[in-house]
């Protein structure tokens, strides 16, 4: 396998490994969809890693290796969407004070926390990186600063400018109404085919 390595490239890699790839992930509690999404992301590593000059000594360890770490971020987005709903659906309410002020449903503030890390990771990397750990991960911004090796001011910075993103790209998926005090009171999708459906 050394002697072809250099001349390697993602379609040879693709008929030769895609497919226990993909049994590997569902074996880590992928659906199956869900697994042949992320095998395709992990080739599209691959291809940019190998484009740029990469030349793995074993490939399928190494595709492998993009495989598991794509398998774990998976998994955190998920378990942070999941606490993200917890959250949200232990918010104090009073259910007469809602049906009167027409407050937002449990079941639509569902629907935004699932799709809130779909929308995060549409960001530009540094918002995207600065608002995983602080908005879906609940690190401090000081810790987040930490985590990624930057001055507090700048992960400040980055949170800021990344929230202003995700609410333009919420924006751009769904119509939101606020009452007087600001309170999301309704959520509605744009178009069919808007993420949030």
């Amino acid at each position: 396998m050394d002697g072809d390595a250099p001349t390697l490239d993602v379609s040879t890699l693709w008929r030769r490994f895609s497919d226990e790839l993909v049994r590997f992930a569902k074996s880590r509690g992928l659906p199956a969809a869900a697994a042949q999404d992320l095998v395709q992301t992990a080739f599209l590593r691959a291809h940019r890693a190998l484009a740029d000059g990469t030349v793995p000594d074993n490939p399928r360890a190494w595709l492998y290796q993009i495989v598991r770490r794509l398998i774990v971020d998976a998994h955190r987005s998920e378990q942070s969407a999941q606490r993200l709903e917890q959250r949200l659906a232990h918010l104090p309410s009073d259910e007469d004070e809602a049906h009167e002020t027409g407050a937002v449903d449990d079941e639509t503030w569902a629907v935004v926390a699932r799709t809130l890390p779909w929308f995060i990771a549409q960001l530009p990397a540094e918002s995207r990186d600065a608002l995983r750990l602080v908005e879906l991960e609940g690190l401090t911004q000081r810790e987040a600063a930490a985590r990624l090796g930057v001055p507090l001011s700048t992960l400040k910075s980055r949170v800021q400018r990344g929230r202003k993103k995700l609410r333009a790209l919420l924006e751009g998926c769904c119509a939101f109404e606020q009452d007087a005090r600001g309170k999301l009171t309704s959520c509605t999708p744009k178009g069919q085919d808007a993420p949030c459906c």
